[in-house]
C-alpha cells in the first residue's frame, strides 16, 4: 500500500517502473535527485490506486509535458515542495488529474506568466 524511497540515491526511474504496483496508494520519493527524469504519462503508468505522491526536494523543474498524472486517476494529494519549478510551459501537466484535491508548490520559484 505504501512505498518509501525517501532519502535514497535514486536519480533515474524508467517509464513503467511502477506498473507492477496497481495497489500502491502512497509513494514517497522525497530527497531524490530526479532533475533529469523526463516526467511524462508513462512514468506513473500502472499506479491506478495511488492517492498520495510526495516529490519534495527532488530538484524537479518540470518539462513541457501534458497530463503527467493522467495514469493515476485516484491521485488526491501531490507534494512538490522545495523544488526548482519556475513554470509549466504551455501544456497542462494536471490535465485529466480529476481527483487531485491538494497540490503543494511551496518553496519553489513559480512566476506568473506575462
Amino acid at each position: 500500500k505504501e512505498l518509501n524511497l525517501k532519502n535514497t540515491s535514486l536519480y533515474r526511474i524508467m517509464d513503467g517502473s511502477f506498473e507492477p504496483l496497481p495497489s500502491l496508494e502512497v509513494l514517497h520519493l522525497e530527497s531524490s535527485v530526479l532533475a533529469k527524469i523526463e516526467f511524462g504519462r508513462s512514468l506513473f503508468q500502472g499506479l491506478v490506486s495511488l492517492r498520495k505522491l510526495y516529490l519534495d526536494k527532488c530538484k524537479i523543474s518540470f518539462t513541457d509535458q501534458e497530463a503527467i498524472f493522467a495514469e493515476s486517476p485516484n491521485l488526491q494529494y501531490l507534494s512538490l515542495r522545495e523544488n526548482l519549478i519556475v513554470s509549466f510551459g504551455s501544456r497542462n501537466p494536471f490535465l485529466n488529474a480529476t481527483g487531485l484535491v491538494h497540490v503543494d508548490f511551496s518553496k519553489n520559484q513559480i512566476r506568473r506568466k506575462n
